[in-house]
């Protein structure tokens, strides 16, 4: 996927059902130069915008909030680097470095990230392992800045 634009969708509710709760709002995976701006995107399963490996992305004036409703160890806008389990980590690491740079993350406003998880008595709490913005391993030169991301639960 290069070169596209992903600009002023409203996008809810998603998602939801016994098969698979790891979906997003807008996920990319193994892209370039794409541009998600200006969505409203909220009461998602798992993150709101996402990318596994990608070049030269913008993430800017987005709108997203009330993400993570089933997940942990997430955030509302995430980049994930996919491991290759086959192969030696630092092999992976240094293979993903190059393709996952230059990306760009700026004027998003982002609130209540969720992530459902237990305490130390086996009670579900929320929020719990969960952020704003996460940069998985092997991301490298990216830009993040001017994010407003605050909490209002919790």
């Amino acid at each position: 996927m290069t070169d596209h634009v992903v600009d002023n969708c409203y996008v809810w509710d998603l998602g939801w059902g016994r098969i698979h709760n790891r979906c997003g709002g807008v996920y990319m995976h193994r892209c370039a130069r794409v541009r998600l701006t200006h969505n409203h995107v909220h009461d998602t399963p798992r993150y709101a915008l996402a990318m596994d490996v990608g070049n030269d992305c913008e993430f800017a004036y987005n709108y997203c909030h009330h993400a993570n409703l089933v997940t942990a160890d997430t955030s509302i806008i995430e980049a994930a680097t996919a491991l290759d389990w086959g192969l030696p980590t630092e092999e992976q690491l240094e293979r993903n470095k190059a393709e996952n740079a230059g990306n760009t993350v700026h004027h998003n406003l982002i609130h209540d990230s969720g992530g459902w998880g237990t305490d130390a008595l086996g009670q579900l709490e929320s929020p719990y392992y969960s952020w704003g913005i996460y940069l998985d391993v092997s991301c490298s030169r990216w830009n993040i800045h001017d994010n407003g991301c605050y909490t209002r639960e919790g």
